[in-house]
């Protein structure tokens, strides 16, 4: 575009040398006659080329574009679009920051969907800025450095502007932690390499790091309570409630717990039957918790087909549940001896593997970990989020979770985590006598 203007500029310049104007008079001579020609022949390139720029910053009626300009972040520094899959955040695309630019665009269908942008490299927070897009709608993205949460998401969606209001009245105590998020972040990145007393001392950093935030991020948290107190109730509304009702319930914002329930009280119905509202309720208002010399507690869990099935289905048998999720590294370790033991103890035992993901990506793991290695244990999904459900009865707070239930349908054993071999070990000294 820069030598199509420069040749127009030379050819303008030729035609008032070879036909100059003459001052003071209205001169239709062949000469002006000329010039006028070229100025109309300019004006139409120059209509084309103003066409050409604007038709590139477009978006069609199917797609979406998020246009990023950040400054004091080096080029080559990789943004990752993420979008919420269940329980994961999975990448859908990356850019590279060239010239403190980054872009996304892309088709999509239907209404409002909920991205996040994010970089895993040195410098960054192990934050997601969350940014909303829908077909034909542009989003600019705009910051002054690496913390991503002070970056500004501006467009013509409401569920922006919500989210951007939540992420407002965090400030300034959001600006500070996410300093000591960083450093937190590359410290864990350094760890990776570090072994013996250069790796304890690094996680001594990062515990310091951390009590560093806790105060600055109760001070936050406590802030979007008291906006939450006029806020409307929206999604994100709703998503922040779930959150700090599960904080709650492992023992977080204790201070706050009057100040939850109030807004706990705002829900309606209608607002209870949500996927949140099933969590707020069950984390607020518990069902029967579950706990050892207690009866199971059973309900309606699925299998990849659909149908539907229970643990009573086991009647006389042992059961161990496994709480897992593909996002979780132990989870995905303990498979292999999951396998193993089910076909070991398959005329005593179901071995009943519980998944806390959503459908899509239940099914797409299953089908892939199924290609690797047969499973040997029953695959079954509730279909409800973590902190409602099953997952409240049993006190389900971190994962792997496991819960063996004796031939007479009472809870024995209760126990989260996993290491090589604990999981034989454990099922020994209830079922090795026998």
């Amino acid at each position: 575009m820069i030598i199509l203007c420069a040749q127009i500029h030379a050819v303008c310049v030729r035609q008032h040398q070879k036909h100059p104007p003459v001052r003071g008079k209205h001169d239709f001579t062949h000469g002006n006659l000329m010039n006028m020609k070229v100025l109309k022949t300019v004006a139409a390139i120059a209509a084309i080329i103003v066409s050409a720029g604007c038709s590139r910053q477009a978006v069609g009626v199917d797609e979406y574009l998020i246009k990023g300009v950040v400054g004091n972040i080096p080029d080559s520094t990789v943004i990752s679009l993420m979008r919420s899959d269940g329980r994961l955040a999975v990448r859908v695309a990356q850019d590279t920051v060239i010239g403190g630019r980054f872009e996304f665009r892309d088709t999509i269908s239907g209404g409002a969907v909920q991205f996040g942008l994010c970089s895993f490299g040195k410098g960054f927070p192990n934050n997601i800025l969350p940014v909303w897009v829908k077909p034909g709608v542009k989003v600019t993205v705009t910051g002054d450095d690496n913390l991503l949460l002070t970056w500004r998401v501006k467009s013509r969606l409401p569920e922006q502007k919500t989210e951007n209001d939540f992420l407002a009245v965090q400030f300034p105590e959001k600006r500070v932690s996410q300093v000591y998020a960083v450093e937190e972040a590359d410290m864990l990145r350094e760890l990776r390499s570090l072994s013996g007393e250069e790796r304890r001392a690094a996680w001594r950093k990062v515990d310091s790091l951390r009590r560093l935030c806790k105060p600055l991020d109760s001070i936050a948290n406590h802030k979007v309570l008291e906006y939450m107190r006029t806020a409307p109730v929206t999604t994100k509304w709703l998503d922040e409630l779930a959150l700090h009702a599960m904080m709650l319930s492992g023992g977080y914002g204790k201070a706050d717990s009057a100040l939850v329930y109030e807004l706990y009280s705002r829900l309606t119905p209608d607002d209870l039957k949500t996927r949140q509202g099933e969590v707020i309720s069950a984390t607020l208002s518990p069902r029967k918790v579950v706990g050892v010399g207690d009866d199971l507690v059973d309900g309606d869990l699925y299998d990849t087909d659909g149908n539907v099935h229970h643990l009573s289905e086991f009647s006389g048998k042992y059961i161990l549940l496994d709480f897992w999720s593909v996002g979780c590294g132990p989870c995905m370790e303990s498979i292999p001896e999951g396998n193993e033991l089910a076909r070991e103890f398959a005329d005593r035992l179901a071995f009943v593997r519980l998944s806390v993901d959503g459908e899509k990506t239940w099914k797409k793991v299953l089908k892939k970990v199924l290609k690797e290695e047969k499973s040997d244990c029953v695959e079954w999904n509730e279909f409800k989020p973590m902190g409602a459900g099953l997952s409240a009865s049993y006190q389900v707070n971190g994962i792997p979770h496991f819960v063996l239930i004796s031939p007479e349908a009472k809870v024995i054993d209760i126990w989260t985590g996993y290491g090589k071999g604990s999981l034989r070990s454990r099922l020994l000294r209830h079922l090795g006598s026998e």
